[in-house]
């Protein structure tokens, strides 16, 4: 398994994500709260398309820079709440990541994901 600084070095929700991915035939991973780019890495490296939303241009930046050699990945410069409906699909495994400075978007990015029913979301922390 490579770049084990995705997840922040958790090895088990890696293996869960590959797991999930495999029961369930998922090929496009969405990730909200993009940070440096390591995860999104990672997802490049184990599905076939992979969109990530990052709110603040300086992690935005940086992320870019570091997976620009990934060309099945498209970053959104935003927030989520915005984003999210706009790229999810029924056939997507979603990582809920995001952390905003002075609030949390994670039951509005759930309410928005109630509507969908993508086949699998995880959040972390």
């Amino acid at each position: 398994m490579s770049n084990l600084m995705s997840f922040n070095g958790d090895i088990h929700l890696a293996e869960e994500f590959l797991r999930l991915r495999d029961k369930y035939d998922i090929k496009h991973a969405i990730e909200t709260g993009t940070y440096l780019g390591k995860t999104t890495k990672w997802l490049s490296e184990n599905f076939k398309t992979v969109e990530t939303i990052e709110i603040n241009k300086v992690y935005f930046d940086e992320a870019a820079e570091y997976i620009k050699d990934c060309k099945n990945v498209k970053m959104h410069f935003g927030n989520s709440v915005t984003f999210l409906p706009l790229i999810v699909k029924k056939e997507s495994l979603v990582f809920l990541d995001a952390h905003w400075l002075h609030h949390n978007p994670l039951l509005e990015e759930l309410a928005i994901l109630m509507n969908i029913q993508p086949q699998g979301i995880v959040i972390h922390d």
